[in-house]
């Protein structure tokens, strides 16, 4: 069974509209949810200066504990007005009240949601969806697109 687009049998057609359900980009910033760092809050530039995977907009858990807590907030203290780039939740260059803010909205929370908290295990293979959705007849009038 083929595991990307690029592999289905020659002449079968794309069905574009039930790849755009697959590919939904629920805070609208352009970066579908497969592949966004902070799938609720827009975050087009998914600037993630820590490298696990939560964009920073989301991601106050300092010590990486998996839950933004007192532990996190005495960091931040600590990087109250500096340039640290971790701590600078909002990519305004300064760590601020601003900053202060989106930690409080993150408090007792795992950072996230993140592509990374429902990854799939394997590239997923979307052939079978994409053979429903024909069957179903959301591919009518799609034969010309293969």
């Amino acid at each position: 069974m083929p595991q990307f687009l690029a592999d289905r049998e020659p002449g079968l057609p794309i069905d574009f509209a039930l790849l755009g359900r697959l590919m939904q980009d629920s805070d609208g910033d352009g970066v579908g949810d497969f592949h966004d760092n902070a799938i609720h809050v827009p975050n087009a530039d998914q600037r993630d200066t820590d490298g696990d995977g939560h964009g920073n907009i989301v991601d106050a858990d300092f010590d990486q504990s998996g839950l933004v807590d007192f532990f996190d907030l005495a960091q931040f203290e600590n990087r109250f007005f500096t340039q640290d780039p971790d701590a600078d939740l909002n990519g305004d260059a300064i760590v601020d009240f601003f900053d202060l803010a989106i930690l409080e909205g993150l408090f007792y929370q795992a950072p996230g949601a993140s592509y990374v908290d429902a990854a799939p295990a394997a590239p997923m293979d979307i052939t079978p969806l994409i053979l429903l959705g024909m069957a179903e007849g959301a591919g009518a009038g799609m034969e010309g697109l293969a």
